[in-house]
């Protein structure tokens, strides 16, 4: 498999210094020896650029990537894993799952995939001399969960806690924080030298802080949760064992378990009543790491041969050299200030004018509407097809969606492929075409963004506004970057609502995430209806799409009337 382009998707790119940083660096160091280009990136940074051959998402899947690869290999945590939003993942054809563990692989059912356990670092075992209990949270939001139940029951009569983690928590006797950064160096100093380690926790994908204390040679202070109890359980029996229950299940595939105080006291009591941990522990860690190394050679090999019979991942599209006949919809209502911007949008588009056809649908107040403008732009410009919907009453913007359709394939029957433009976006000369060339070549219904670049007239920001990757794919559409083919539309057409219509219109259905480059820029300015802002946070950092003085002129001249 030389030469084989992967990317690894990890939160912070594997920068973290806890959890899937250490995984990410792990992963890498294990492909190390297959001879592969490895580049990192953050899934909630993705803007499609480039194919790869294999893109591997440790915890968090990300839609948009998944065309930009033949094979899209899966590491989820399921303790992590949203049931609902990402359950297009476990029906994708190019997705393949790898399990760190057998419990979360009995989760996630009959998904194609493979258990590959997974593995702690490289540590030499050492004889712990110090009588304390070290607690590394780090950034772990279920080991912080189990701290305070932990932090509430600890007793003075107890070793010395000290809990490693970022902020402070609450103060007690016989508990000290480390809140500030502590190096590797330092880290291992502590593992080595503290003869407890509490590695309590309420849900784990695998628990890094639990295989370093048994190659440190430490005595834990547990939960049994499931992935503790498969890995540790039958070596460290009920000794330091907090004992917990299921609680209420949410949006995660894997429940989160819960404990009290008399748990933390029952483990306590058993943890300082035995004897050294055996030295066998330390023999068993090792053997998961080597164990971890074959199991994921195994897999490999399968992912290599499904490479053999995989389909070739997309790249940016070439424009097509001959468009379809397009039908480009504009919605407008209480805003004239912006209509001849979005004439100026057509004006520049690079698609060829003999198939470009522009559907106007207006729903504003008598004294706002449109219709003189349109009237002297249809005499001046008479080559121009446009076509006016003039709706008596405020309508939902699904149905003026629908309208618009409706026009566009009642006045021009011979149109394929329908587009929307927002009146007060900016749309570069090759939006339209770059569209229609990305809907050709998917050969999916529908493309959209769901990233998109953004510039706030009124607080001079520009920023790249990413939606949630918790939220369901289509609940990140861009509606004013939608492009389909008219039987897509023909098939299920818009809901009547105001807001987010195009989740409906798309859920569950083939379309495609495109990226924002050289399709849009969308504008802020304080008569917006979408829901997307930049955070009040950002200071001003001027405009950073490269526009003329001229229409940077214009567009603020528009912003300051409206």
């Amino acid at each position: 498999m030389v030469g084989h382009k992967v990317v690894i998707f990890s939160r912070g790119a594997g920068n973290q210094q806890y959890g899937l940083g250490l995984d990410a660096r792990l992963l890498e160091k294990t492909l190390s020896d297959l001879d592969v280009v490895v580049k990192h990136q953050d899934p909630y940074m993705y803007v499609g650029t480039e194919s790869a051959d294999i893109h591997i998402y440790l915890e968090v899947p990300c839609k948009a990537a998944f065309p930009w690869a033949r094979i899209n290999v899966i590491i989820p945590n399921a303790e992590w894993w949203l049931t609902d939003a990402w359950s297009w993942a476990l029906t994708e054809p190019s997705a393949f799952f790898l399990f760190k563990s057998r419990h979360s692989k009995k989760l996630f059912g009959s998904v194609r995939g493979a258990y590959i356990g997974w593995r702690g670092p490289d540590l030499d075992v050492t004889v712990p001399s110090v009588p304390q209990v070290l607690y590394i949270i780090g950034g772990s939001v279920n080991k912080l969960a189990a701290s305070r139940v932990i932090i509430d029951a600890w007793k003075p009569s107890y070793p010395p806690l000290v809990v490693v983690g970022s902020g402070a928590g609450p103060k007690k006797e016989n508990v000290r924080w480390i809140s500030k950064y502590i190096s590797q160096v330092e880290r291992r100093t502590l593992q080595k030298e503290s003869m407890y380690h509490c590695v309590a926790s309420v849900a784990e994908g695998f628990g890094y802080t639990c295989a370093e204390a048994m190659l440190c040679g430490a005595q834990p202070l547990w939960t049994d949760i499931p992935v503790y109890s498969e890995n540790w359980g039958e070596e460290l029996g009920s000794v330091g064992l907090i004992k917990t229950k299921a609680g209420r299940e949410g949006k995660m595939l894997d429940t989160a378990r819960t404990f009290t105080r008399e748990d933390v006291w029952a483990a306590m009591d058993s943890l300082l009543a035995h004897e050294r941990i055996p030295a066998r522990l330390g023999v068993v860690a090792r053997g998961m790491n080597k164990a971890f190394r074959a199991s994921f050679a195994q897999a490999w090999t399968r992912i290599e041969g499904l490479l053999q019979t995989s389909s070739a991942a997309i790249g940016p599209p070439k424009v097509l050299q001959e468009l379809p006949a397009l039908g480009v919809i504009t919605l407008v209502h209480n805003r004239p200030e912006w209509f001849f911007h979005s004439l100026r949008n057509i004006e520049i588009s690079s698609y060829p004018a003999d198939k470009l056809h522009w559907v106007i649908v207006d729903d504003s107040e008598p004294v706002k509407r449109v219709d003189t403008m349109v009237a002297r732009v249809r005499a001046k410009m008479p080559h121009l097809k446009i076509y006016y919907v003039s709706l008596a009453q405020k309508t939902s913007i699904g149905e003026k969606r629908n309208k618009g359709c409706t026009a566009a394939l009642a006045v021009w029957p011979h149109i394929t492929t329908l587009a929307f433009m927002d009146d007060d976006d900016h749309y570069p000369p090759d939006s339209l075409p770059l569209r229609a060339s990305w809907l050709a070549s998917s050969g999916m219904g529908a493309v959209a963004c769901a990233t998109l670049p953004m510039y706030d007239l009124t607080r001079y920001i520009s920023a790249m506004n990413v939606p949630p990757l918790d939220l369901k794919p289509a609940q990140r559409v861009s509606e004013a970057t939608l492009c389909f083919n008219r039987e897509f539309w023909l098939d299920r057409r818009f809901s009547h609502v105001s807001v987010a219509e195009g989740e409906e219109f798309l859920e569950g259905r083939n379309w495609l995430e495109i990226p924002p480059t050289n399709v849009i820029v969308s504008f802020l300015h304080g008569k917006n209806s979408t829901s997307r802002r930049i955070p009040e946070t950002r200071e001003p950092n001027g405009c950073h799409y490269g526009f003329s003085d001229d229409y940077f002129t214009l567009i603020h001249g528009i912003a300051s009337r409206v």
